[in-house]
């Protein structure tokens, strides 16, 4: 179903909640309003729109609210030091309404924080992270995601918390008998070719 821009406008004022960091505020709007924490926002307004637009047509298209946890997109350039604990807050919520799109919310939500260079430098990464693992979310494959960025943090954690090494975490940590072994399952000359084009500009930043 389509939204309307009542929901429009809740959705904004929870986000505007979550911006601020106020707990209170979110708790309040999600308990009068459940919807903000199972539903996806089909129908942003301009005060949406005109921030991330191209965002809103591509890989942030039709957002959740918990997606918003990531700063990636990016909006404002800063996340509050709570932000881990907000995310738990709309993660609890939507697991007490039984949302049937939770997994969906929290293993892209994952993606998007593995992403995130605002998450990285605002501080609050490794706790994302933790709280979206902790609920559940879906880590393989994540660890490349953190790479685009060069979130070498984030990669390490995320190995730490089990997700497996593949042929670019290990080469970029420098995992050197895990890259030799990776490479030797590798199918062919492509997987190999598809990894310097993916992951060689991050490998020369180091």
């Amino acid at each position: 179903m389509r939204n309307d821009a009542g929901f429009d406008s809740l959705f904004k004022q929870a986000i505007s909640a979550i911006d601020a960091g106020d707990e209170n505020r979110l708790k309040e709007l999600l308990d009068a309003h459940s919807e903000l924490a199972t539903d996806r926002l089909y129908s942003p307004g301009k005060w949406l729109t005109n921030v991330i637009g191209d965002a809103l047509n591509s890989f942030f298209k039709d957002p959740y609210l918990l997606w918003f946890v990531s700063e990636d997109a990016v909006r404002n350039k800063s996340l509050p030091p709570n932000i881990a604990y907000i995310a738990a807050i709309i993660i609890q919520k939507a697991g007490l309404e039984k949302a049937a799109s939770l997994q969906e919310q929290l293993d892209y939500a994952l993606k998007l924080v593995a992403w995130s260079g605002m998450a990285s430098e605002c501080g609050v990464q490794i706790d994302l992270l933790d709280v979206l693992i902790d609920a559940g979310a879906y880590k393989e494959g994540v660890s490349n995601d953190a790479l685009v960025n060069g979130n070498f943090a984030a990669v390490e954690h995320l190995i730490e918390r089990g997700a497996k090494f593949t042929l670019a975490t290990a080469l970029c940590l420098e995992k050197w008998e895990e890259a030799d072994k990776l490479a030797l399952t590798a199918t062919n000359i492509r997987t190999v070719r598809r990894f310097i084009m993916q992951y060689g500009r991050v490998l020369l930043k180091q």
